[in-house]
């Protein structure tokens, strides 16, 4: 938001935080993916973020074949730990850009 990066919300499992994320991108009208856009992960194996993925494919209609999907590194991803996600996204809608 306005240049700094901020925690949208924290959900109690990865479904919850799937559904939040999903509610989230559609109130503020979907991904406009003429911008650039993001998908981060941390821990051993990217499990976790390929089932995100597939469990939300409804957000990524009309996307580049190739999802831009990368591991966290160290100094963020030892803070916030295995199996933690993050998403970047400008919406499509501009008046809901912050």
């Amino acid at each position: 938001r306005e240049g700094e990066v901020v925690v949208m919300g924290k959900a109690r499992g990865s479904k919850n935080g799937n559904n939040m994320l999903m509610q989230f991108v559609k109130d503020h009208g979907g991904i406009d993916f003429s911008m650039p856009f993001g998908i981060s992960w941390t821990g051993i194996s990217d499990v976790m973020v390929r089932k995100y993925i597939e469990d939300s494919s409804a957000l990524y209609e009309g996307s580049p074949d190739d999802l831009p999907v990368k591991r966290i590194g160290p100094a963020i991803g030892v803070y916030a730990g295995p199996g933690a996600f993050a998403f970047a996204f400008f919406p499509k809608d501009e008046s809901e850009r912050q």
